[in-house]
C-alpha cells in the first residue's frame, strides 16, 4: 500500500512541478508589472512634486509683480496729483 501511493506521487509529480511552474511564471509576470507601476508612480510623484514648487514660485513671483504694480501706481497717481498742482500754481500766477 505504501508502494502504491509513492508510485502515484511519483507519476503525479511531473504534472505538479508544470502545474507549480505555471503559477511560478505567472506570479513573476505579476510581480514584473507591479515594479514597472511602481516606477511610474515614483515618477508621477517625482513629477507632482516639481509641479507643485513651480506653482509656489509662480505664486511668489505673481505676488511681486502685484506689489511692484500696486507702487508704481502709486508712483504714477502722486506725479499725476504733483502735475495738478504744479498747473493750478502756473494758472494762479497767471
Amino acid at each position: 500500500l505504501q508502494i502504491d501511493d509513492l508510485t502515484a506521487e511519483l507519476e503525479t509529480a511531473p504534472s505538479k512541478c508544470l502545474h507549480l511552474d505555471a503559477k511560478n511564471q505567472v506570479f513573476r509576470e505579476g510581480l514584473l508589472s507591479m515594479k514597472g507601476m511602481q516606477k511610474k508612480c515614483e515618477k508621477l510623484e517625482k513629477n507632482k512634486k516639481k509641479l507643485e514648487q513651480e506653482v509656489v514660485n509662480l505664486r511668489s513671483h505673481i505676488e511681486m509683480y502685484m506689489i511692484e504694480h500696486s507702487q508704481v501706481e502709486q508712483y504714477k497717481r502722486e506725479i499725476e496729483e504733483r502735475a495738478r498742482q504744479d498747473l493750478v500754481e502756473k494758472l494762479k500766477e497767471v
